[in-house]
């Protein structure tokens, strides 16, 4: 049930999700604030905490920075397809943190292996991405218009504002693999409670939304002019907190390793969707690099 759910939930989250940003790119830091939001007041944990606040708000900070960035980086021309790569090599990049700051060995041949797969996928991905991104820009205006595919004038200034949205998903990127090794260390000294971890990460969240009050007002008044847009948001929300509960319960029944695993499955099959479904140009490199991205989560998933 639970492995139905996260499939479901995270699938379904990922197609709404690039709907709403097709038409509205900037709609990060808002979506963002009614996801955290809805979960929180889904998931009330009444209990003395077990693990210190003080860490809680330590994780917390990261956690909202992964979530604001991960919807940010739309904003700077940054496809779904490429997003959905680029967060599936996690596992690379929590064996980098590991190794740099935890003390983790390097381990065996093919656990290196799967890292040099992981690292050469994404390279691949991003040089053919920015030969695309040099060509041709996906043309969206912040009145929810339609998003066509158009040839561009302002090539170089596009072609760096793309540069900057692949900075970001690094960010993103490692942020997520500190976070991980910070909530195994948690784990170890004060005991796991998936479900309260859930709760006071997205509840001090909430706090950290207060700086982008005009911005999220923005987008609210741009999605009151499109009725339509509060249904897609609301499918959004909802499978967001199918798909985050589902990998709380997922992480609590069959461990961290088994639910990333999943994730990057799912992540796998939703490329194939966004790219199909969406029209999204997906070149034979673009592939070559995905498949070797996969596969090297893969075989780093079976080496540990």
């Amino acid at each position: 049930m639970t492995v139905a759910q996260l499939f479901l939930g995270c699938a379904l989250n990922g197609i709404v999700l690039e709907i709403i940003v097709n038409h509205d790119k900037g709609c990060g830091p808002l979506l963002t604030f009614l996801q955290t939001l809805f979960i929180t007041v889904m998931s009330l944990h009444w209990e003395r905490p077990k693990t210190p606040v003080w860490f809680y708000g330590i994780i917390t900070l990261i956690f909202w920075c992964v979530g604001l960035l991960n919807n940010v980086a739309f904003d700077y021309h940054i496809t779904q397809p490429i997003h959905m790569v680029a967060r599936s090599s996690s596992l690379a990049a929590s064996y980098i943190i590991g190794y740099c700051f935890f003390g983790q060995s390097v381990g065996d041949a093919r656990r290196f292996l799967s890292v040099v797969a992981v690292t050469l996928g994404i390279f691949i991905v991003i040089q053919t991405e920015s030969f695309v991104k040099s060509e041709t820009f996906q043309s969206c205006s912040t009145d929810l218009a339609s998003c066509p595919i158009t040839p561009r004038s302002d090539v170089n200034e596009l072609t760096f504002e793309w540069f900057i949205g692949c900075g970001i998903l690094f960010v993103t990127l490692m942020l997520s693999a500190l976070l991980g090794h910070l909530q195994q260390w948690g784990y170890k000294r004060w005991g796991k409670d998936v479900k309260e971890g859930q709760f006071y990460t997205h509840l001090l969240s909430l706090v950290y939304f207060v700086s982008m009050v005009p911005n999220m007002r923005h987008h609210w008044t741009l999605w009151s002019q499109h009725p339509t847009m509060w249904a897609w948001v609301a499918c959004n929300v909802v499978t967001q907190y199918i798909c985050v509960t589902a990998v709380y319960q997922s992480i609590g029944e069959s461990g961290a390793l088994t639910t990333t695993l999943l994730l990057t499955m799912r992540k796998f099959f939703s490329l194939f969707f966004s790219v199909w479904y969406f029209n999204n140009l997906f070149l034979i490199n673009h592939w070559v690099g995905s498949f070797l991205v996969f596969l090297g989560c893969l075989i780093y998933q079976y080496t540990v």
